[in-house]
C-alpha cells in the first residue's frame, strides 16, 4: 500500500510476524497524480467530487495507466520482485499480502502467482474477477 494508505490504517501484525513494505504504486502516484485506492470510497461517496476525478471516462483511463504501471514502473517491479523473493525463500513460512481494496495491486500479485504455479488461465481469470462482488459492496 501507499505510504498514504498505511498512515490512514496502519497494518496490525501479529506478535511473530514481520513487515515487509511493497509500494507498488510509489512511481506511479508521483508521476500521474492519481488518487490512491485508500480515496476511491470518499470520492465515491460525494457525486461532484466523483464526477470531477473520475467523470468523462477518466476513471477508464486512469485505470489503464495504474495497470500499465503493474509491470512497467520501477517500484511496481520492485514490488512484486520482493513478493516472489519472500514466496520463494525456504522457510519463510506464511505470507499474506494485500492491498486497500483488495482487486488491483493484489489481484495482479496474485494472478502472477497462480501462472507461475502452472494455474490455466481460466482458473487465474475466476480467481481474478472473483473478488468483484466483496469489491462492489465495499465501495
Amino acid at each position: 500500500r501507499t505510504a498514504a494508505e498505511r498512515a490512514d490504517r496502519p497494518d496490525r501484525l501479529p506478535e511473530d510476524a514481520r513487515l515487509l513494505v511493497a509500494d507498488v504504486l510509489a512511481d506511479h502516484l508521483a508521476a500521474s497524480g492519481l488518487p490512491p485506492a485508500a480515496r476511491l470510497k470518499t470520492l465515491l461517496t460525494d457525486p461532484a467530487l466523483a464526477e470531477r476525478h473520475l467523470g468523462g471516462g477518466r476513471i477508464r483511463e486512469a485505470m489503464r495507466r495504474t495497470y500499465r504501471a503493474f509491470v512497467t514502473s520501477d517500484s511496481a517491479r520492485a514490488s512484486y520482485r520482493a513478493l516472489l523473493t519472500e514466496l520463494g525463500t525456504p522457510g519463510a513460512g506464511p505470507l499474506l499480502f494485500h492491498c486497500t481494496a483488495g482487486k488491483d495491486r493484489t489481484g495482479w500479485a496474485a494472478t502472477v502467482v497462480l501462472a507461475l504455479l502452472g494455474a490455466d488461465e481460466t482458473v487465474v481469470r475466476e480467481e481474478y474477477l472473483g473478488v468483484n462482488p466483496a469489491v462492489r459492496q465495499a465501495f
